[in-house]
């Protein structure tokens, strides 16, 4: 039996599932800045240890660019992956496709949709990510680093994810992801207000991108 592995890299968090001889099993664990390609290595191995022998099919999703060579050029919220490309490391995992967490979820946007379809893929969470198919060409399969929403300039003052990703909120209000949800919650001012403000940024950047492309999707 050929065992299917999904690793999927975040800014906070790294989940991986597997469809193994033992079922469909799922794994998290926490990322952060510090993590880098030893915690990736050691993660897979704990497990690579739980589901068993046998050859194994994986692939994975990285929030950063990736070169054709499956090499991870820049990762702003993973910065010691910068470099890093698929080896065995002792693992016994290659992974078979590295792609941007982007054009990951644009294979699954995607799906199911005409040959010629023109679609978009637009994900914000620690940073913010797009993807795009237009016309049926993948642009990063023609430009390799096309589509990085978060890099685009925000007037005179940064790029887009400064002002809109997880990162800048957590910045700009000091606090936690559960402190910034339970404060949501509560109905405090001050984080309101800083979570409506990334809305709108984020919101004006999505309109630009729907009005440029107009795609017949949004995922």
């Amino acid at each position: 039996m050929i065992q299917k592995l999904g690793i999927d890299l975040g800014g906070s968090k790294m989940l991986v599932v597997a469809w193994s001889s033992i079922g469909v099993k799922s794994w998290r664990f926490a990322t952060g800045l510090e993590f880098g390609p030893a915690e990736l290595a050691e993660n897979l191995r704990l497990v690579m240890k739980e589901m068993g022998p046998g050859e194994v099919l994986a692939g994975m999703a990285v929030p950063g660019l990736v070169d054709r060579d499956s090499t991870v050029i820049a990762c702003d919220v993973l910065p010691r992956l910068a470099g890093w490309k698929p080896v065995r490391d002792g693992v016994g995992i290659v992974p078979r496709a590295v792609l941007n967490d982007g054009d990951a979820a644009l294979v699954a946007v995607a799906d199911g949709m005409d040959a010629d379809a023109t679609v978009a893929a637009v994900g914000a969470g620690t940073a913010i990510a797009a993807a795009l198919q237009v016309g049926g060409v993948r642009l990063r399969r023609v430009r390799p680093f096309a589509g990085e929403l978060g890099y685009v300039p925000f007037g005179m003052n940064g790029k887009l994810d400064d002002h809109a990703a997880g990162y800048a909120l957590l910045r700009k209000l000091g606090m936690q992801a559960g402190e910034i949800t339970t404060g949501l919650a509560s109905g405090d001012r001050v984080v309101v207000e800083a979570v409506r403000e990334a809305g709108e940024v984020f919101g004006v950047a999505l309109t630009t991108l729907v009005n440029l492309v107009h795609p017949e999707k949004i995922g």
